[in-house]
């Protein structure tokens, strides 16, 4: 079971504070769609203070763009709407949240979800519809002036104690309003007890007790046999009395005014129906306090310390064939939801394996496998690929297993059996295989993360740099007058530009393919011929102009017979055909710079 914490407080007492191994409760964990039960949160302070209203319609806040498919079932679409899951906007949870994962798959996900027609009359029907609430973060933006972090930390995280916090932003800036924040547990159970006693927090009012009261009240009635009641992002419970932030892989929050206690857990892939009954187990009288028991208390630490423990190592099973095919060999990625842009693996016949990942935006991450059933623990770029942390934070500790292991090396085979020709795999037609060379993860739409900003030009931006660079410097070596060396400077510079531009492309940070490495050198050829043609058209137009004043006390037939020549177009004629001519030689250069870069890659 992929439990990772469990923290239980009842009567304001911590009863059970227990991590499981792997996890060690130090970091942050990614509490997935309790992140929606924050974003409603801060949408309840900020109607407290008057910023907005929730029967304020969502069109009002995006007064700069255009939107589409609009009509008067859309404009009726409220803040209300959007924060109880009843907007009516065309979306579906159904397979694995298809209508999310087009949203993330979009350039611009506010306008992917102002733009998606209306299915059903707002207030009417629950649907469960992250990118509706994904609206949430610009709306608070636009009301109140500050960022949904900014908000959050000076009304709640500030006053409630949080540590540290990691929250992801879409393209255009906006932090994700649906799921993916990382809080720490206990930081999760403040929020429960913040909502388990009306707002208050240590005193003081934070959101309004009238706030908590409709959030945790019916707002719209789900599909019989399907959901609990829901409220403005929070699930009412049926069972007993109270409310519930739940996110996907067991990121749970409870608070249960009746048994005055609140719940918490985070997981890698678990369901409460898995644990529920273990937990009801453990409640004897809820009204009476238990007598004294001392061995029983010995026991649960003994066993709460006993759970954070890692597994005595198992033999390391022989590896499969797979593992030494693809061992010492870097496999580029096309865009993918993981935004991982390279892997390369080596096994070396120990009980640990070695994986590199690159994302983009960050420096290429290390890190450890354990091939004998226990984790190996590190910190670094790797630890967080999707999100970032706020500032002041740490990198986050992660871990990877031989499941974890497992999961990345089938992700990557199709990728690996298309450049491989592997049997396993058909292969492409030689077109689709061009276009994923080119592809690579160089095409991605970039997202914008806390602290890290890309464009989605980025890697445009670093092959025309690159390029631009390796042409330049064809031009001034083709172009050196050094004596007899003129010739070896020539066939120098065809070849050494394309190169200078892949090495260039690379230290700006651009993951290469080998068919990327010859659009360089192409490109880099480009730049030269063109460079060329025009110092040659500059240098045709000065000796005309001097020429011109020469012959105006210079005899015609004194003149060099080399006026004709300069004053001709057979030199641009030449040169248009040495455009072409670098372009080869670009193509070549590119092949050798990306097979040396390649060959790089495979052994770092």
């Amino acid at each position: 079971m992929q439990i990772h914490s469990l923290l239980m407080i009842r009567h304001g007492h911590v009863v059970v504070d227990a991590t499981f191994y792997p996890y060690d409760g130090q970091a942050v964990h990614n509490v997935a769609s309790v992140t929606k039960s924050l974003m409603t949160t801060l949408i309840g302070i900020a109607a407290d203070q008057g910023k907005l209203n929730l029967e304020d319609r969502m069109v009002s806040f995006f007064p700069d763009r255009s939107i589409a498919n609009l009509d008067e079932s859309k404009a009726d679409i409220t803040v209300r709407h959007l924060a109880s899951m009843s907007s009516g906007l065309d979306c579906t949870g159904e397979a694995d949240e298809r209508t999310l994962q087009e949203m993330v798959a979009s350039p611009d996900f506010v306008q992917f979800v102002l733009d998606r027609k209306v299915a059903w009359q707002p207030g009417e029907q629950f649907v469960y519809c992250s990118p509706a609430i994904h609206l949430l973060s610009p709306i608070l933006q636009q009301a109140t002036g500050m960022t949904a972090l900014d908000f959050a930390r000076q009304y709640l995280f500030e006053p409630l104690g949080f540590g540290e916090v990691m929250w992801p932003r879409d393209p255009q800036g906006y932090y994700d309003g649906w799921a993916d924040v990382s809080l720490h547990p206990h930081d999760m159970a403040k929020l429960g007890f913040l909502f388990l006693h009306q707002g208050r927090w240590d005193g003081r009012q934070i959101v309004s007790r009238r706030w908590v009261d409709e959030a945790t009240k019916v707002q719209v009635t789900t599909p019989e046999g399907d959901e609990d009641p829901y409220g403005y992002g929070w699930w009412i419970e049926t069972d007993v009395k109270g409310a519930s932030a739940r996110g996907r892989g067991g990121q749970y929050i409870y608070a249960l005014p009746d048994w005055d206690m609140i719940l918490v857990t985070t997981g890698g892939g678990f369901e409460m129906d898995e644990i529920a009954e273990l937990l009801l187990a453990i409640f004897s009288d809820s009204e009476e306090p238990l007598l004294p028991n001392p061995e029983g208390v010995a026991r649960l630490a003994a066993a709460v310390d006993a759970v954070g423990l890692p597994p005595e190592p198992t033999p390391v099973a022989p590896l499969p064939d797979v593992a030494r095919e693809i061992s010492g060999k870097t496999y580029v990625f096309e865009p993918n939801p993981a935004q991982i842009d390279s892997v390369a693996f080596e096994f070396d016949g120990s009980s640990e394996a070695t994986v590199r990942l690159l994302a983009p935006g960050r420096p290429q991450g290390s890190a450890m496998v354990g091939l004998d059933g226990v984790y190996r623990f590190f910190t670094g770029p790797t630890a967080a690929l999707r999100g970032s942390a706020a500032p002041g934070s740490t990198d986050r500790p992660s871990s990877w297993s031989t499941t974890a292991l497992r999961t990345t090396i089938t992700r990557c085979s199709s990728f690996a059996s298309m450049v491989t020709g592997s049997r396993s795999a058909p292969r492409k037609r030689p077109t689709m295989w061009v276009r994923s060379l080119w592809a690579g993860c160089n095409s991605r739409k970039h997202r914008s993360h806390q602290g890290v900003t890309r464009s989605k030009t980025m890697n445009t931006k670093y092959l025309l740099v690159a390029s631009l660079v390796g042409g330049l410097i064809t031009t001034v070596l083709v172009n050196a007058p050094i004596l007899n060396l003129i010739n070896l400077l020539l066939c120098a510079g065809f070849w050494i530009g394309p190169i200078v531009a892949v090495w260039f492309y690379r230290r700006l940070g651009g993951t290469l393919t080998l068919g990327q490495a010859v659009i360089i050198g192409m490109l880099a050829g480009v730049w030269h011929g063109l460079f060329g043609l025009v110092l040659s058209t500059l240098g045709l137009a000065g000796a005309g102009s001097l020429l011109n004043e020469v012959r105006s006390f210079v005899p015609a037939e004194d003149l060099p017979d080399a006026e004709t020549a300069l004053t001709g177009v057979g030199g641009m004629l030449f040169n248009l055909v040495g455009v072409a001519i670098d372009v080869f030689f670009g193509f070549i250069g590119g092949l050798i710079g990306g097979a040396v870069f390649r060959a790089r890659r495979s052994t770092v």
